[in-house]
């Protein structure tokens, strides 16, 4: 790219679901991850990290159209199991949820803030 990163896309056309009930969930999305850091070390995996965007929408199992969209970009790094910074906003039908990753620090802290409320959570892996 611009910045002499290494980049590649992933790109989901029609994507479907199926569970046990035949109760479908459908998407399409397309994400660009930025290799932003750790390219010059290629046998230490471990100081990788990445900057995601992009976005997605679709149908849920219950029929209800879903969109999310990348706000800022989704910091990630392999030493880390959780999202470090960035934000998206997932849409079903009129609410929007806007969750915040944080600052950029290795924690599972994040904030999830709809109809204008706020409220922290606690991320899990």
């Amino acid at each position: 790219n611009d910045s002499q990163n290494l980049t590649f896309t992933v790109e989901v056309h029609n994507g479907l679901i199926t569970d046990p009930d035949g109760k479908t969930f459908t998407w399409n999305t397309t994400r660009v991850r930025e290799w932003v850091s750790g390219e010059e070390t290629i046998l230490n995996i471990l100081d990788d990290e990445f900057l995601i965007n992009g976005d997605a929408h679709g149908t849920t199992s219950k029929g209800n159209d879903f969109s999310m969209d990348i706000t800022a970009p989704l910091q990630v790094a392999v030493a880390c199991p959780w999202i470090k910074s960035g934000t998206l906003d997932i849409t079903v039908g009129t609410n929007t949820l806007t969750v915040d990753y944080g600052d950029g620090t290795c924690d599972a802290n994040a904030t999830a803030t709809i109809l204008g409320a706020t409220i922290p959570f606690v991320m899990k892996y």
